[in-house]
């Protein structure tokens, strides 16, 4: 019932009245299509200034015809049985991919509406906000950890681009505030949570990238800057002679720090770890579940643990269980470690509540503690198939998360249980 709107025909119109009703001039219908053009080129011209005003790309809008209505929607006099109004009304609004020049009003109004002095000062002012891009901070105090700070000539955009790219490069989760020129960053080495921040200064003609720890192991922090500036140098942003050597301890090629051991050895060093994680200390706690998590990716040692489980069950559910995300991540990944290689164990987990914990996990804020539950949580699914203790909505948040690691995860899981 609808028609896209047309100048309307130069023909007479008829104008009904109480009362009677009387033909319209050449001129009066000339004049009253003047007036409808008028109107909608404003619409059409408000709806495109908001386009400038609003960050989101709205789209031109094309209005349409519909039915005339009857008198009294626009008068406080009585309807006349049959009587409608001359002037079009307009019931709805049809969106348009945004086209400057391609105005349903002819060619004529398109340029004067492309060209008109506010729009082309809107424009301009738009594209000047587009060059003026911020530069970085300068250093709060004018200090800087000098020892992991270093200069470079290169563009501040450019700056961030490598810097996301080198940090994605090394696996290190991180947050961006490109307002600030600045990377919240977070890496687990050797089971220890360690966090920094990678910020770009203004400084002088120059600026300035610095690398500042927030928690955790300063040997362990020191080894990654190292390996930081040597992708740094790589990528041109700093000289490769700011680059010292790497130690020998932390080598790149380096093997497991707990290479397997015999079972005498074994046995001490487990059960001095459970004891420590069973402290009532937390800082020991951390440094408990940290330390399970790396040896628990022996062999020798998940046998261990399968011939001692009974012992220890209790105190590693109770890292699963605990208040602090540093043990969550630790605990998850123990579990995680002892479920992959052995049915036994994954049916101990399924039956004492283990299931319940990782999936509690899954909600972890932390994206590495989320990823360490949903590993265990396949490893057990493997084994175990439909006779684990799991629901297929609690696994959904898995299959939708942005991080490629979970979202696998959440397909094996999904493969293994058959829900799919």
């Amino acid at each position: 019932m609808e028609e896209n709107f047309e100048s309307p025909p130069r023909q007479q119109r008829t104008d009904v009245k109480a009362g009677g009703s009387r033909s319209f001039t050449a001129s009066e219908t000339k004049s009253n299509e003047k007036k409808e053009r008028d109107n909608l080129f404003g619409v059409e011209r408000a709806m495109s200034e908001a386009n400038f005003f609003g960050r989101v790309q709205f789209r031109r809008g094309q209005l349409t015809r519909g039915f005339s209505m009857t008198q009294s929607m626009y008068s406080g006099m009585p309807p006349i049985h049959g009587s409608t109004n001359r002037n079009p009304v307009f019931r709805n609004c049809e969106m348009e991919p945004t086209v400057w020049r391609s105005v349903s009003l002819g060619p004529d109004i398109g340029r004067r509406f492309a060209n008109a002095p506010e729009i082309q000062k809107l424009v301009h002012h738009k594209l000047q906000a587009r060059k003026a891009i911020k530069k970085p901070p300068h250093p709060p105090g004018g200090y800087l950890e000098m020892a992991t700070t270093f200069d470079t000539a290169t563009d501040p955009e450019k700056i961030i681009v490598r810097i996301k790219s080198i940090l994605t490069t090394m696996e290190i989760d991180f947050i961006e505030d490109l307002e600030n020129y600045q990377f919240k960053c977070e890496v687990y080495p050797h089971g220890r949570r360690l966090t920094f921040d990678v910020r770009v200064f203004s400084q002088a003609s120059k600026y300035a990238v610095e690398v500042h720890r927030r928690k955790g192991d300063s040997l362990a922090f020191s080894h990654m800057y190292k390996k930081f500036l040597r992708k740094c140098a790589e990528s041109t942003l700093c000289s490769l002679d700011l680059c010292p050597p790497l130690s020998n301890t932390f080598a790149e090629d380096e093997e497991e720090l707990f290479a397997e051991m015999d079972q005498n050895t074994i046995a001490s060093t487990l059960k001095s770890v459970f004891e420590m994680a069973a402290a009532e200390f937390i800082d020991t706690k951390i440094n408990a579940a940290a330390t399970l998590s790396e040896l628990s990716k022996g062999k020798a040692i998940v046998d261990w643990f399968a011939a001692k489980v009974d012992a220890h069950l209790e105190i590693l559910k109770e890292l699963l269980d605990h208040d602090a995300i540093d043990i969550h991540r630790a605990a998850a990944c123990s579990t995680a470690n002892f479920a992959a290689v052995r049915k036994d164990i994954c049916e101990i987990f399924n039956k004492f509540g283990f299931v319940a914990s990782l999936v509690k996990l899954l909600n972890s804020t932390n994206m590495q503690v989320t990823r360490e539950a949903s590993r265990a949580l396949k490893n057990m699914g493997t084994f175990l198939g439909k006779d684990m203790k799991l629901e297929p909505k609690e696994i959904f948040c898995l299959l939708k998360s942005k991080d490629a690691y979970i979202r696998q995860n959440g397909i094996d899981l999904q493969q293994s249980l058959r829900f799919a």
